[in-house]
Formats: structure tokens, sequence, C-alpha cells
């Protein structure tokens, strides 16, 4: 009966019947900090650590650039392509830290 449950939506749920929760796409960051995306204050255990692959490959994130509050510096520079190029070549860790408000740029779906 398995096909028919996920046919008709029936809610997975674990051993004790509790419904499964998603667990989280990315690592929370343990510390205080700035978030890379709108440079708002990131309290301790508050933000997320998203692998600089995802960060800067994000669509949404791109068009944040491109449409938010930096687009004006963004064009300046030659645009978002060019933007990211330089902020890559600039940046030499493996993740960024980023806030509750922007995580919604690098989640998947």
């Amino acid at each position: 009966m398995g096909i028919f449950d996920s046919l008709f939506g029936k809610k997975k749920t674990d051993e004790k019947g509790s419904k499964k929760q998603p667990k989280e796409q990315f690592e929370r960051y343990s510390g205080k900090g700035i978030c890379d995306v709108c440079s708002g204050n990131i309290d301790e255990g508050e933000g997320f650590l998203v692998p600089k692959d995802v960060f800067y490959q994000s669509k949404k994130y791109r068009e944040w650039l491109a449409n938010g509050p930096l687009a004006p510096m963004i064009e300046i520079v030659g645009g978002v392509d060019a933007f990211i190029s330089a902020a890559k070549a600039m940046d030499s860790t493996q993740y960024s830290a980023v806030c509750s408000k922007c995580i919604h740029l690098f989640k998947k779906n």
C-alpha cells in the first residue's frame, strides 16, 4: 500500500508515530557575526553556514544582488557576474555566514 500512501499524501512518521521533520539543510553558525548577504548582525546560534559554492551559485542570491539595495554598486563594478567573480577571488573561507532573514535565498523548496 506504500504507493497509495504517497499518492494520497499520507504523512511520513517515525517509529513512535510522530511526524518526521525535515533536517535543516545548512549547519547552524554557532558564534556571533555579520550576515554575508545583508550585513546584519547574527546573534549566537541564530545564523547558518552556507557552503561557498552554494552561496555564489544561488539564483535567488544573484537576483537579490541585481535588484536589491546593492544593485547600483553592482552595476558600477560590471554587473552580478563581475561582482561574484571578484567576491569569489577574495573569499578564502569554505562557508558564508547567513542570517535567518536571508537564508531563504539559499534553501531549496
